[in-house]
């Protein structure tokens, strides 16, 4: 099998990964605003345009991708996290082809408008139930403002953007923990909280990732990036995803 491509490496050299590295921890920006200025500045010479920051990453197009930087230790989680969920949530997500924790390489869809969004509200939910079966997810459901983490490709068909939080449903955790209560939990109509099905008792999601035993095993093997003879990436394409390693050879 021969070399694949990594846009990666390709687009940025060890001193741009060095700085995107430090960015990450540097205590002289205020925000995570800031460090996206900071990262058109530094490559304003590459022709990227800008789509949009999120909360802890920010995506920049070239060409027909998409490029996600992580902008703290959080993005390169959900970096790691979409490259390795990417080829088992097909054809509900944007395909993730290669990663180093620094920068995910990303399929590029329409984005959705908000009226879209609404108007699409039953066929997304009805993805949302078929992914709930296996997956919590989080920051996809119904609600207004989730509607930018949506898009669609060019044969109509809805997809979601951004899914760094999607994880492997764990059952054992899936039980009302109030008043040992123990009932069964179902996603609410919008996908957005929990509900117990015995005593109606809420939750957020978030407090059931928090619970969920989810190894950082993997995710501190691929921070690996910091030693470039060691970069550990993934390389993606239509017929499925390989990891590469950049000292030669696949794996």
């Amino acid at each position: 099998m021969g070399q694949m491509r990594s846009r990666i490496m390709e687009d940025f050299t060890e001193k741009d990964l060095d700085y995107l590295s430090g960015l990450i921890s540097s205590p002289y920006f205020d925000n995570n605003n800031d460090k996206a200025d900071a990262i058109l500045h530094e490559f304003r010479g590459k022709n990227f345009i800008e789509l949009a920051p999120a909360t802890n990453r920010f995506a920049l197009l070239k060409g027909k991708y998409v490029y996600k930087f992580a902008l703290d230790e959080y993005g390169v989680k959900d970096n790691i996290n979409e490259f390795e969920m990417s080829e088992e949530l097909q054809p509900y997500v944007t395909k993730t082809y290669e990663t180093n924790g620094l920068i995910t390489i990303a399929e590029y869809v329409n984005l959705i408008s908000q009226k879209q969004f609404e108007a699409s509200k039953e066929n997304i939910r009805a993805i949302l139930e078929e992914l709930s079966d296996r997956y919590i997810f989080s920051d996809i459901g119904t609600i207004p403002r989730n509607f930018c983490n949506w898009g669609y490709r060019d044969n109509d068909q809805l997809v979601i953007l951004d899914y760094g939080y999607i994880w492997k449903k764990d059952p054992k955790i899936m039980f009302c923990h109030r008043n040992n209560c123990y009932g069964k939990l179902q996603y609410t109509e919008n996908y957005d909280m929990f509900y117990c099905t015995k005593c109606g008792a809420k939750y957020d999601i978030i407090d059931f990732i928090y619970r969920m035993d989810i190894s950082e095993e993997a995710y501190k093997e691929n921070l690996k990036y910091k030693d470039m003879g060691e970069l550990v990436i993934g390389i993606g394409a239509p017929s499925g995803f390989v990891k590469y390693n950049t000292t030669g050879g696949h794996s």
